[in-house]
C-alpha cells in the first residue's frame, strides 16, 4: 500500500469526527484493488468478505431482476458501499460496478465488525453515514411514486447543482441516468426535449439551467436533503 493510499483510508469521509487511531487500524487492515472500469467488486448474493471503501473513482450499484438491470445509486470518493450487509454478515442485495477506472480499500469483514465493537466513534461513523443513505433513498422513491419522468429528471439536475451556478457536468452517461431515474434512454431523451421550455439546455454530459424557478415550480422541487 502506498503513503497517499494510507493517507485517504485515514482521512475518508466515513471517519470524520473519529480518533486518528481508528483510521490507522482501518489502513493497517486494508488491501488495496483497482478496477477497471465496468468491473465488479462485488455481487448481488454474495457473502461480504470486505467493507470496501472508495479512495478514488466512481461505483454504482445495480440490481438485477426480470431480465432487467437497473441502476440504484451510484458513490464516489470517501464512501463505504452496502455497508448493512457487512454489519449484519448478510448476503448483498446489489451488485457494484465501476464506472470509471477505481481504488477501492477492502477491509476484512470480520475486522471491521470487531472494530466497530471496540470503537464506539466508529460506530457512531457509520449510524451517520447510513443515516445519510437512507434519506438518498428515501428522496429517490419518492421521486418515483409522485413525479414523472421529466420531473424526475428537473430533481436531480437541481440536486447536482449545489452552487446553484446553472452549469452541471453529469458523472454519468446518459444510459446509466436513464437507469438511475427509472427511465429508459428513449424516454430520457424526451424528459430532456420537455425541459427546454423551463431553460434545461443539454449537450453531451454538458448541461445548463437558464430558468431555475421555472424548473423548481415545474417539478415541485424539494431542497431538503
Amino acid at each position: 500500500m502506498s503513503p497517499d493510499d494510507h493517507h485517504r483510508i485515514e482521512t475518508i469521509a466515513l471517519l470524520e469526527g473519529t480518533p486518528p487511531h481508528v483510521g490507522r487500524l482501518l489502513a493497517e487492515a486494508a488491501e488495496i484493488r483497482a478496477l477497471a472500469a465496468g468491473e465488479l467488486a462485488f455481487v448481488a448474493g454474495q457473502r461480504p468478505q470486505f467493507l470496501h471503501l472508495i479512495l478514488s473513482g466512481r461505483l454504482a450499484l445495480i440490481g438485477e431482476g426480470a431480465g432487467a438491470e437497473t441502476m440504484v445509486e451510484a458513490f464516489g470518493e470517501g464512501e463505504a458501499l452496502l455497508t448493512p450487509a457487512v454489519v449484519l454478515d448478510r448476503l448483498y442485495l446489489l451488485s457494484a460496478r465501476a464506472m470509471i477506472d477505481s481504488r477501492l480499500a477492502a477491509i476484512p469483514a470480520e475486522s471491521f465488525r470487531a472494530l466497530l465493537d471496540r470503537e464506539p466513534a466508529l460506530a457512531r461513523a457509520v449510524v451517520t453515514q447510513l443515516a445519510r443513505h437512507w434519506r438518498v433513498l428515501i428522496r429517490q422513491i419518492k421521486d418515483l411514486k409522485l413525479r414523472a419522468g421529466a420531473q424526475r429528471l428537473a430533481s436531480y439536475l437541481l440536486a447536482q447543482d449545489r452552487d446553484r451556478s446553472g452549469r452541471i457536468y453529469l458523472l454519468m452517461e446518459r444510459r446509466l441516468l436513464a437507469r438511475r431515474l427509472g427511465m429508459t434512454p428513449e424516454h430520457l431523451s424526451r424528459a430532456f426535449a420537455q425541459l427546454r421550455p423551463f431553460g434545461v439546455a443539454a449537450v453531451g454530459r454538458a448541461v445548463t439551467i437558464s430558468d431555475e424557478s421555472g424548473l423548481r415550480r415545474f417539478c415541485d422541487y424539494d431542497a431538503v436533503t
